[in-house]
């Protein structure tokens, strides 16, 4: 880290501080995110080209997962920014008859997002927006692992935010450790566990807040009463897009083994169909690159441990170093392999065989709670079953990563897939302080409580305590 940079991020820091003595008003707020929608717009092209840069992600990809998700967002903030804003009143009590009281949402601060890799645009511009409908100044990290977006935020930035209210920082550990020696009012962190206890450790010095979306192992459990075929779709489609780097992708499947040969055959099929036979693929400009060599050699290691260990390939297992390519690759698998150790965050989805849903959860539950988990059944009791004993940030029943795109629910995880919760008014809630405001009469009948404490005052506790 240079001493340059050093400064610049004081200086940015100090000038934040001063800017936020003052809370921002709605009509600022809300120009902000229509300067932010309306670049994104009209930057469509250099977005896709950014990423398609940093890792080869389809253009149909980056349109849904990074750029309409986005515009969605800012378009609900915009609707809805004033009721949010508005206090809130809240109902009297009966010992404190003489009072009116609300709730009023204030901004928390100076905000600071260190945003990842895998879908580098949107999850950078999610918390941005949240943070800015919530009143705060933001500093921006962009995943070093993106070079290209990276930078491109940092031009957005500069063309449509003053430094009082937006900064971008780029830059890799070092410039996340210089960050981190300033108090911020709060940290969001997406990313992995390991760098996630790091931010946590470092927040717990200033006791900063902090919102951490981890991810983890996502489990989807397929039942033998289903629609083995409508199954397959799914889960092939959610887990190859992206080449599976996605945070809420199914991480592994366990199988009602009667049915397990079928949804193999099945899975097969929609990869086929999909991407191509396999020799095909890795032309096949709809399937996503792995983003560095850093992540294949990873990826390469994992299989190869898992296969020498007693996994079978069912398909794919294909690679080239030189192309990042990696293909979707399905393998026979069982909990105790190399490969169930830790989230495999790439394109490679074991299938395991069990007997009965209660074994399924027992080996979910053996695991740390995952970021989101799944099942597939028509069996209202199972499904019962599975909502009231697995401990996850968001359930899915016959389909999957869909909570990631409704406005009105909350997206977060729990444990080590997360702390915190974000997306639409929970984003706002998220950034802003809750402050409960009261106001008394001057001639309050709670004064008849001060001391002396006279056998008058007893008299009157007594009643209090007896009628309320």
């Amino acid at each position: 880290m240079s001493k340059l940079k050093d400064r610049e991020i004081k200086t940015a820091y100090d000038i934040q501080t001063k800017a936020n003595i003052f809370f921002r008003p709605f009509d600022q707020r809300v120009e902000s995110i229509k300067k932010l929608t309306k670049w994104i717009k009209s930057n469509e092209d250099e977005i896709k080209t950014s990423i398609k840069l940093d890792f080869k992600k389809p253009d149909i990809e980056i349109e849904l997962t990074e750029i309409w998700i986005c515009i969605k967002e800012a378009d609900l903030i915009i609707k809805n920014l004033k009721k949010w804003m508005k206090p809130k009143k809240i109902a009297k009590t009966l010992t404190l008859i003489t009072t009116k009281s609300y709730i009023q949402k204030n901004p928390k601060g100076k905000i600071l997002i260190i945003s990842p890799w895998n879908y580098p645009f949107q999850l950078t511009i999610m918390p941005l927006l949240a943070a800015i409908a919530a009143g705060n100044s933001v500093f921006l990290k962009p995943s070093e692992k993106t070079p290209n977006v990276s930078n491109l935020i940092k031009k957005m930035a500069s063309e449509i935010f003053s430094p009082k209210d937006v900064v971008v920082f780029e830059g890799g550990k070092d410039t996340v450790n210089t960050l981190l020696k300033h108090d911020f009012d709060h940290i969001m962190y997406t990313g992995g566990i390991e760098v996630g206890q790091l931010i946590m450790q470092n927040a717990a010095k200033t006791l900063t807040p902090v919102t951490l979306e981890l991810g983890g192992k996502c489990p989807v459990v397929v039942d033998k009463d289903v629609n083995l075929d409508r199954a397959a779709q799914k889960i092939i489609y959610y887990k190859f897009m992206n080449a599976g780097q996605t945070c809420v992708a199914p991480d592994y499947i366990l199988v009602d083994s009667s049915v397990c040969d079928e949804f193999k055959a099945y899975c097969v099929k929609y990869i086929k169909r999909m991407y191509g036979d396999s020799e095909l693929i890795k032309n096949n400009p709809d399937y996503c690159r792995i983003v560095n060599d850093e992540h294949f050699e990873r990826l390469f290691n994992k299989l190869e441990e898992s296969l020498n260990s007693g996994d079978k390939v069912i398909f794919g297992g294909d690679y080239d170093s030189n192309k990042s390519y990696f293909s979707p690759t399905l393998i026979s698998s069982k909990m105790s392999s190399h490969i169930m150790k830790e989230e495999i965050f790439g394109p490679i989805l074991p299938i395991i065989q069990v007997e009965q849903i209660e074994d399924a959860i027992e080996n979910i539950n053996s695991k740390d709670a995952p970021l989101a988990a799944y099942i597939f059944t028509n069996n209202k009791s199972k499904v019962n079953y599975f909502i009231g004993n697995i401990k996850s940030g968001a359930i899915c029943i016959n389909d999957l990563t869909l909570h990631l795109v409704h406005s009105h629910l909350p997206f977060g995880g729990v444990g080590k897939s997360g702390i915190g919760r974000y997306h639409g008014k929970f984003g706002f809630d998220e950034f802003s302080n809750e402050i409960p405001i009261l106001k008394n009469i001057n001639n309050s009948p709670l004064m008849l409580l001060y001391p002396p404490y006279t056998k008058r005052v007893r008299k009157i506790v007594n009643l209090v305590r007896k009628l309320f």
